[in-house]
This record gives structure tokens, C-alpha cells and sequence, in this order.
């Protein structure tokens, strides 16, 4: 059995939950990946997946989801290449300070 259950204490280093940020960052991209499919963006029109499952499109162009990355700091970059080949999103860790509300005005 798959165990995604991972703590995350955001009051600690961020090396203390790695697995809880790689976990975050593969549901929340697959919520969007099924999110974008459903207005249109699918197989034909050149979205990443593995197995593509209408016989349309490349296959075989996952995106390569990298949690915590240290190529930087405060930041993130996504390469979207031609169908069939694979994606690659850098999540950099924010060396702010965390804020818990959100203010809008």
C-alpha cells in the first residue's frame, strides 16, 4: 500500500519535509493537469502525459516535477517543449518569511 502521509512543519528547515513538498507538488499537478483537460487542453492539443489514452498526440511527455529544488531561491520556472517530449517545472524554496493570511485590497 502507497503511503502519502507525510508531516510538514513549516516552522522547521525545509529539508525536514521533503517528502510532504514532493507529495503537495505531484497532487496539486495532477488536479491541474485533469482541470486543464477538461476545458480542452488534451492529447491532440499537445498536453504532457505518459500514456496517451485516445491513440492522439505524443506520448510519452511526463512532466519532470522538481519540489524544493536548488538551482535558486525565491522562484520557479516550467519548460514546455514540443509534444513528446517531457516537461520540466523547478519549484524553488522562498527564503522569506511565511505569511498565513492573505490580505487583498
Amino acid at each position: 500500500m502507497l503511503n502519502f502521509d507525510f508531516p510538514a512543519n513549516l516552522s522547521q528547515p525545509a529539508s525536514t519535509y521533503t517528502d510532504a513538498s514532493n507529495v503537495n507538488l505531484f497532487y496539486v499537478n495532477n488536479m491541474v493537469h485533469d482541470y486543464l483537460y477538461h476545458y480542452g487542453f488534451d492529447e491532440v492539443s499537445g498536453n504532457f502525459q505518459e500514456f496517451n489514452y485516445s491513440g492522439s498526440g505524443a506520448g510519452n511527455d511526463y512532466v519532470v516535477a522538481e519540489a524544493q529544488d536548488g538551482g535558486g531561491t525565491n522562484n520557479a520556472n516550467f519548460s514546455t517543449p514540443d509534444d513528446g517530449q517531457n516537461g520540466r517545472m523547478q519549484m524553488y524554496l522562498w527564503s522569506g518569511v511565511a505569511q498565513s493570511t492573505l490580505v487583498i485590497k
